[in-house]
């Protein structure tokens, strides 16, 4: 664990989620229609453009809507972890306080076969 956020294991994370705790899958919205955690949100903390990936500048914003209480637990994941934690410091930054890294990411996750999957 760092200052920003704790690191979860994919069966770490779904245990959460049973649990009630939200999933922001920060992939593309391309990605995210490829396969997802049950319930999760998806707000990209990246985008695709012509000339590449480039930052979302309404994911704040965005995060803020969906989630408005700023100490609720959230996990947050990606394809296998870089951009969850930069997701995770735009967060910090805005004030939010309990952020789960899902260690591995999307790929991690979709590995276990024991983990569900949503399309």
């Amino acid at each position: 664990m760092n200052g920003l956020f704790k690191d979860v294991s994919p069966v770490q994370a779904y245990e959460l989620l049973k649990s009630g705790v939200r999933y922001l899958d920060v992939r593309t919205v391309e990605e995210f229609l490829g396969g997802h955690a049950p319930k999760a949100l998806n707000i990209p903390v990246k985008l695709k453009t012509e000339t590449g990936m480039a930052p979302n500048v309404r994911f704040q914003a965005e995060v803020s809507e969906l989630v408005p209480n700023k100490a609720e637990t959230i996990v947050v994941g990606c394809k296998s972890g870089a951009r969850s934690v930069a997701a995770i410091q735009l967060l910090s930054q805005e004030g939010y306080s309990d952020l789960q890294n899902l260690v591995g990411g999307w790929d991690a996750w979709s590995a276990n076969p024991n983990l569900p999957v949503e399309k």
